[in-house]
């Protein structure tokens, strides 16, 4: 199992120091105020570690968290706030509107940033462990299992901590409840994705991977349409990313489908689904890195004669009519190498083996 997961940045925040003079005037107050200036410093360089793992996440957010909650928890039970909760400023970027920064005077106000850096981590660790060569079992249950934590922590902040803070969060803010949403969407839908990719390793039920790759379109779709009523000039790549695998996941639902219709030998229909996953194209651009997505189109099907009973395979084309059969095969399902038992007819291709005028064009992509 090989994925390609689209991240947005980390949030960025302004050290806080913590140093409450005229309010910590004891010793006890002052080494809580201490150990949470030196919990949170700890917390936020564990985010770009990478030798970080969930258990020491944890670790470090409960450490962080559980003394954050002294500024505000009210301390006698009752339902009076606590003063220390506005006695210390923050300030946060956004992963979306780049170095603009937010700033307010209220500890919640941090700790639902932090919860956010949590889940944006969470999202990466999936995102570095599906990257690899070879996912082991164990390593492909983290990522599904990072990618639900991350929907759960992203669904948390929006129905239980953004109605808390003082000041409402900006329209096309990481805290306003679209953006919050597409995060939990897109969680959802990477989380079937490592689902399909186990079902097509074990040679599950074609019927059953097709409902799973429709239902996984959707959400793509559906995470996609969020956004489309924020700021084009800060969503633009995201929507890509999620056009892109809507794009992605269709075809293979269609492409499945077919492979069910045909074993029913409904071999007029199973034609008819394969030239709707024909439809599926997608033009994108990735304005970061300066270059445009290929055109992708499903363009025919061989049957490969070394399965038994016969497997539906699929060959593609990027726009590129010149590659090989095997190449075109290699160029259309860059994120999953084992698609269809591709060892029976074609194999994989090193990017040295790739014409050299588009050995570029796949930079993005994990070959």
């Amino acid at each position: 199992m090989t994925h390609w997961f689209h991240r947005n940045p980390l949030k960025a925040t302004a050290p806080a120091s913590f140093n409450l003079y005229g309010v910590a005037t004891t010793g006890a107050a002052a080494k809580a105020c201490s150990d949470m200036r030196s919990a949170r410093m700890k917390l936020l360089g564990l985010f770009t570690d990478a030798n970080c793992n969930v258990e020491i996440m944890k670790t470090a957010v409960d450490g962080y968290f559980s003394l954050l909650q002294g500024f505000i928890t009210s301390l006698d039970g009752t339902t009076q706030e606590n003063k220390l909760r506005f006695i210390q400023n923050f300030k946060w970027t956004d992963t979306l509107q780049g170095n603009a920064v937010s700033a307010q005077q209220d500890a919640i106000f941090d700790l639902v940033s932090m919860e956010f850096n949590v889940a944006l981590w969470h999202t990466k660790h999936a995102s570095r462990l599906s990257g690899k060569e070879d996912v082991s079992v164990d390593e492909a249950k983290d990522v599904h299992r990072s990618l639900k934590t991350a929907a759960g922590i992203f669904k948390h902040i929006k129905d239980n901590e953004v109605s808390r803070l003082v000041t409402a969060p900006e329209k096309g803010k990481d805290l306003e409840s679209r953006v919050l949403d597409a995060y939990i969407i897109q969680c959802q839908a990477e989380a079937q994705e490592v689902t399909i990719a186990r079902a097509i390793e074990l040679k599950h039920n074609s019927g059953l991977i097709a409902a799973l790759a429709y239902e996984t379109a959707n959400f793509y779709q559906k995470a996609d349409h969020t956004l489309t009523t924020l700021d084009p000039s800060y969503t633009a790549k995201w929507r890509k990313y999620l056009q892109l695998k809507n794009s992605f996941y269709l075809a293979y639902a269609y492409c499945y489908h077919g492979q069910t219709l045909l074993a029913s030998d409904k071999c007029g229909e199973a034609i008819r689904s394969l030239q709707e996953a024909e439809k599926c194209e997608y033009v994108g651009c990735a304005a970061t890195s300066g270059w445009e997505w290929p055109r992708l189109s499903v363009v025919k099907e061989t049957l490969c004669s070394g399965c038994e009973g016969g497997v539906l395979l699929l060959t593609g084309v990027m726009g590129v009519e010149t590659l090989s059969q095997d190449q075109r095969f290699f160029f259309l399902f860059p994120l999953t190498r084992n698609f269809y038992s591709m060892n029976h007819r074609y194999r994989e291709l090193e990017r040295s083996k790739l014409p050299s005028s588009l050995q570029t064009s796949i930079k993005v992509i994990k070959c």
